[in-house]
């Protein structure tokens, strides 16, 4: 892993460790959930890194009043996005669900499309996510921004007891969020997801 090796970077990377360590603690301490020594050093390291790229000089210009178009939303610099999205026949009530991953400039990275086996549409939404956040996790990106066009899905997932859920895929992704990453979930309009909803929707079973 490239480190920054700025006075700025060091006094965030020790900041990162201080509150790493006190996090790991509190979650024994509640939950009896344990990590490694080594699991909180990378945690401390990429939330570093994540901090870094976003410290630059207050902006003084005048916000914006112009009306954005619907569009693809890029993520922050050096950062990975992943569009989820699932889809139900109404025809056949099959359930596909589908996610591509881009880089900050658009340019295609990996996607996957599979058929579930459920006739709930915010399951289906669960289930790209799982197994987004799993392809996500095998590729080996720290960054990642998962962009979903249900708001219902996203606030299961980040409720704070979502590991206590009954309901064993939460529970799942709530496990694959807190692995050594820096993870952040965004909602958008069905509108902006349009790519991945048509991926899922026409796309054959695959992992390309």
């Amino acid at each position: 892993m490239h480190l920054p090796h700025s006075q700025e970077f060091r006094g965030t990377l020790f900041a990162s460790t201080c509150w790493h360590i006190w996090k790991s603690r509190n979650t024994y301490v509640f939950f009896v959930m344990s990590q490694s020594p080594t699991s909180t050093t990378r945690h401390s390291l990429i939330w570093s890194k994540h901090f870094g790229i976003f410290v630059s000089p207050p902006s003084h210009t005048r916000p914006s009043t112009t009306v954005a178009a619907i569009r693809w939303i890029p993520p922050p610099s050096q950062w990975i996005c992943l569009n989820v999205d699932g889809s139900v026949c109404s025809t056949t009530c099959q359930v596909r669900i589908g996610g591509l991953f881009c880089d900050g400039n658009g340019s295609w990275i990996e996607g996957f499309v599979r058929n579930i086996r459920t006739t709930d549409g915010l399951t289906a939404k669960l289930w790209a996510i799982f197994d987004g956040l799993t392809i996500t996790w095998k590729l080996g990106f720290e960054l990642v921004q998962i962009q979903s066009d249900c708001s219902k899905a996203i606030s299961e997932i980040t409720y704070c007891n979502a590991h206590l859920y009954p309901f064993a895929l939460i529970c799942s992704i709530y496990m694959l969020h807190h692995h050594a990453w820096v993870v952040e979930f965004m909602w958008i309009p069905q509108e902006d997801n349009h790519v991945v909803d048509n991926l899922a929707k026409t796309t054959p079973f695959s992992h390309f």
